[in-house]
């Protein structure tokens, strides 16, 4: 698959809502190890509120049905495990395109990842709250034998040792996911249980509350407030038409990360 193609895809999933997004300047990242039940939970909390989902797990899926292979990411067969690889850069690439027609429409969006990178968090975090948004993290915590279980359940599998690698990688990563987010902007949920119906009601009800809550806020950021006065008052629609007036303030709290680079390229480089 080349390029452009991906370019293509990217582009019929925009949707440009722009300042009539309910939920401008909204980002939620999902953290939690392979097999804590992140998309269930996410779905949970957000699905049918209208955020966008961004998740390379589901690009990556899709390529590996493409290209006829294995959903067992096995590293013990070179030959398959390579042509994986080339997968899920490419799934990679096509979120991250994704990610910036998103963002120029200031849409409210969920990030699922892992989390056992922490510095790659920090850095989106300070990226997107650079240019405007308020970002708040919801964290699945499952114990290390439930990750399993559910590991070896799923149709693509990982490696034990990447379940385990990943599992105490986020977690020591939990107090200082608290810490960056703060108390407010940060929610655990532990999905260690097996529920049946009524609970899983319950949980549902529970989960779409504290969505709410994150999401039907006012803007906090400064920066948001400011860009989304200026494009009411000049009829403009996305951060494109805003670009002079979103580096100029971005620049000035002096949180530019790889993101608003990556973005900026777009727009007037920025990043120089």
């Amino acid at each position: 698959m080349k390029l452009s193609q991906l370019l293509k895809i990217a582009n019929s999933l925009q949707r440009q809502a722009g300042v009539n997004d309910p939920y401008i300047f909204k980002a939620v990242f999902m953290a939690g190890g392979p097999g804590s039940g992140k998309s269930f939970i996410a779905d949970q909390l957000f699905q049918g509120m209208g955020v966008k989902f961004l998740n390379s797990d589901k690009a990556f899926e899709y390529l590996l049905k493409k290209r006829s292979l294995s959903f067992d990411i096995n590293p013990d067969n070179p030959e398959e495990y390579a042509k994986q690889m080339e997968a899920r850069e490419w799934a990679k690439q096509l979120t991250d395109i994704t990610n910036v027609n998103w963002v120029n429409g200031m849409l409210g969006m969920v990030l699922d990842g892992t989390g056992a990178k922490y510095e790659k968090i920090k850095g989106a975090r300070a990226g997107l709250e650079a240019i405007g948004y308020d970002t708040a993290m919801v964290f699945v915590n499952t114990s290390l034998e439930v990750a399993h279980e559910r590991n070896k359940a799923r149709e693509r599998t990982v490696p034990d040792s990447v379940v385990e690698e990943d599992w105490h990688a986020v977690q020591n990563n939990m107090g200082k996911f608290q810490n960056l987010f703060s108390t407010s902007n940060f929610l655990v949920v532990d999905n260690s249980k097996s529920l049946n119906s009524s609970e899983l009601a319950k949980l549902g009800m529970t989960l779409r509350k504290a969505a709410m809550k994150l999401l039907n806020r006012p803007i906090q950021n400064p920066i948001g407030r400011a860009t989304v006065e200026f494009l009411k008052k000049t009829k403009g629609k996305t951060l494109l038409d805003a670009k002079d007036f979103i580096v100029e303030h971005a620049a000035s709290t002096k949180r530019l990360a790889a993101f608003v680079c990556y973005h900026g390229r777009r727009w007037y480089q920025a990043c120089k």
